[in-house]
């Protein structure tokens, strides 16, 4: 899969991004208000981002399933000189993954998360699409132009696949495998799945992140801090949430994903409270768990991040 992507990507330089400085976060909006309806409003408002952000972060399903990682996350960075910028960059990763409670493989790990520093994005995405067709398999048309072609500072493909809990796999499509882009992929090469205890409260098959390319375009990137550069493939990474431009319907500081669609001069420092519960929630959740309950677990959670993000921009 994409243990092999590394002997793809040439060597390239990161200019001067480990030396940008972190930028201030967007100061919060100031609501005026004069009784108690501006609490309500508040919490109202609260509601309706989260359902925004619940729909951006749910294309992420595979079959109806959220994926994350059941093996631990091991990073490869490629095409990076600065040993100080990829070191910092990674530990920022290994740290969100292991906050929100995900699995972080030791080192020696064999890659399942590949960041490609590169001076060109396109063309590296259509030469490594040239090389390995089947990494953009069951991709939609959006997200796959977007990938290929698109004016973006990042550019992934994240993959998934469905696994049993409990039962055995009798068969599963291979490398091309299942995606969490969209369509699922031809019936012949979908797992089929015999679970010996299934039952009404908890699933017969469940969703795994299996791998992640990332692809970032310096020039693009440029004068963006590593954390936050950091904190937003943490959240593409753990989330499994794939490219299709939806994160520009949220406002540019709830999430991280608007690092680069947010208002110029004003970039996020960071992963947003709506991230963060986000994650937190999607890694405690039982993953056997009926869906529908994992789903309203992270639906609190996202809810609360935000109408609590709100109460404070509205406190004196």
């Amino acid at each position: 899969m994409l243990e092999s992507l590394p002997f793809l990507l040439a060597p390239l330089t990161l200019a001067a991004a480990a030396t940008a400085q972190t930028p201030a976060p967007a100061p919060a909006p100031d609501l005026a208000g004069g009784d108690g309806t501006v609490a309500e409003i508040v919490v109202e408002a609260g509601r309706e981002r989260a359902h925004v952000y619940r729909r951006m972060m749910s294309r992420a399903r595979l079959q109806g399933y959220l994926p994350r990682w059941h093996t631990p996350l091991c990073l490869f960075q490629s095409g990076i000189t600065d040993t100080a910028a990829s070191a910092r960059f990674a530990a920022r990763v290994q740290e969100v993954a292991t906050a929100v409670g995900a699995p972080v493989a030791k080192a020696g790990c064999e890659s399942n998360v590949v960041v490609a520093w590169t001076s060109n994005g396109p063309g590296l995405a259509q030469q490594i699409y040239r090389k390995r067709p089947r990494v953009l398999t069951d991709v939609v048309y959006d997200a796959k132009h977007e990938f290929l072609r698109g004016d973006v500072a990042v550019r992934w493909v994240p993959r998934a696949d469905l696994r049993p809990p409990v039962g055995r796999l009798i068969g599963s499509g291979g490398e091309a495998g299942l995606t969490i882009a969209g369509q699922a992929g031809p019936a012949i090469d979908a797992p089929v799945v015999i679970a010996r205890d299934a039952s009404l409260i908890r699933e017969p098959v469940t969703a795994g992140m299996a791998s992640v390319l990332v692809i970032i375009d310096i020039d693009r990137a440029a004068g963006t801090s590593i954390d936050a550069l950091a904190d937003h493939v943490a959240l593409i990474a753990l989330s499994g949430v794939p490219m299709g431009g939806r994160e520009r319907q949220l406002r540019g500081d709830e999430s991280i994903l608007t690092l680069f669609e947010g208002p110029e001069g004003a970039p996020m420092a960071g992963l947003a409270a709506a991230d963060l519960a986000y994650l937190k929630a999607l890694y405690s959740a039982n993953p056997n768990k009926q869906e529908w309950r994992q789903r309203a677990s992270l639906a609190g959670a996202v809810t609360r991040a935000l109408v609590t993000e709100g109460d404070a921009a509205t406190a004196p």
